[in-house]
């Protein structure tokens, strides 16, 4: 009997130890105070971190304490924001940047690391189901450098001026390989790689793809103004009108939009709008204005200051163009007779004001063979 009552505390001590051992073993993560206070706002009501699908009790999130800089998943059931985390220099910790179109699938990524090798940089990595994304900072903005994509087969290596896709997608990811690659083949072109940008839809599959897709922005002539080194925030998209202000005229039937994830050329600012120039289509262009809000804060561009000229007559019947470098698409028709401000010489164009049908303001470009220039002083001889 005294047996049989020891066998039978044992057993009850051991029933009581056993949960306390699961428990050990698959506590789960929590998130840290100082991420989790990131999120303490309304705009971020109703998401929270998962938990990843192949590791239920760890959340999605990686943070480098050496790197100050991490990656957080957060979700609201329909939407996955990927988020970016870095410490200031002050020690103040922030989002810096958001991608909503980067995690893929209803699997839920994990996250790691590789140290850039030689360098004080980090290569943050994560994994889905059928891909991975790998992303560092570049120049002072975090890009994405290397892909894979199980699903559709192919391996590429990413720059802001080229892509790389491997003849042959290799079977592992190996450790301290983030940069050199097996047999690639280079298009090259402008591809916007940051990390606010990227969407699997846009990035091309096949070398051939990105071949068509990758475009350059244009040289224009010296004596227009030169294109200014800012960059525009990724993922979004302005209205585009042929002169500064809204109710002047606007190409493409009233609907002329411009994505900053493609190249982007800015010439200066008037008035509260930049003059841009960017890309379309791999055969069209435009030159355009947006509002100056789409400069990030603390960018500063020119003043665009044109001729002091009186206006001037044109020759011959003849159209204005928005698109002087490659389509020469038509804008508006000008007949003989009109008259028209000059604004600035474009190599062997004019940049010209006039008005559309409409009465609205119009800025293009014509032939400079269709004008002969006069000054003030040529027109009272």
């Amino acid at each position: 009997m005294k047996k049989l009552l020891t066998m039978l505390l044992a057993l009850l001590l051991a029933l009581c130890v056993l949960p306390a051992m699961a428990e050990t073993t698959m506590e789960k993560d929590t998130l840290p105070e100082e991420i989790a206070d990131l999120f303490d706002a309304p705009a971020w009501a109703g998401y929270q971190v998962p938990y990843t699908s192949k590791r239920p009790e760890m959340l999605a999130y990686i943070w480098l304490e050496y790197f100050d800089c991490g990656l957080v998943l957060q979700s609201n059931g329909q939407l996955k924001a990927l988020c970016l985390i870095e410490r200031s220099s002050k020690g103040e910790m922030r989002i810096t940047a958001r991608n909503f179109r980067a995690v893929r699938g209803e699997s839920v990524p994990i996250f790691d690391s590789t140290p850039v090798n030689g360098t004080n940089n980090v290569v943050l990595e994560m994994y889905g189901e059928d891909y991975m994304l790998a992303f560092s900072k570049v120049n002072g903005q975090w890009r994405v450098v290397h892909l894979y994509d199980y699903r559709n087969g192919y391996e590429a290596v990413v720059t802001s001026e080229k892509i790389g896709i491997a003849k042959a997608l290799r079977e592992e990811w190996q450790e301290n390989d983030v940069f050199a690659t097996g047999d690639m083949e280079y298009a090259y072109g402008t591809f916007d790689n940051r990390f606010a940008a990227f969407t699997w839809d846009a990035f091309p599959k096949t070398i051939r793809e990105a071949r068509e897709k990758l475009t350059n922005p244009p040289v224009t002539p010296t004596d227009f103004f030169a294109p200014a080194t800012v960059q525009l925030r990724a993922g979004e998209q302005y209205d585009v009108f042929a002169a500064p202000g809204r109710d002047s005229h606007r190409a493409a039937g009233g609907r002329a939009v411009m994505s900053t994830n493609d190249w982007v050329q800015i010439f200066g600012e008037e008035n509260g709008w930049l003059l841009v120039q960017y890309d379309i289509s791999r055969d069209h262009m435009r030159f355009g204005y947006i509002d100056a809000s789409a400069l990030k804060r603390g960018d500063e561009v020119q003043t665009l200051r044109w001729y002091d000229l009186p206006e001037q007559t044109v020759k011959t019947a003849v159209s204005v163009t928005d698109d002087p470098l490659v389509s020469c698409a038509t804008l508006c028709w000008l007949s003989a007779g009109e008259r028209v401000r000059v604004l600035s010489s474009f190599g062997d164009w004019y940049y010209i004001e006039t008005t559309d049908d409409a009465g609205r303001l119009l800025r293009g470009f014509v032939p400079g063979s269709c004008i002969d220039l006069l000054t003030e002083e040529d027109m009272v001889g």
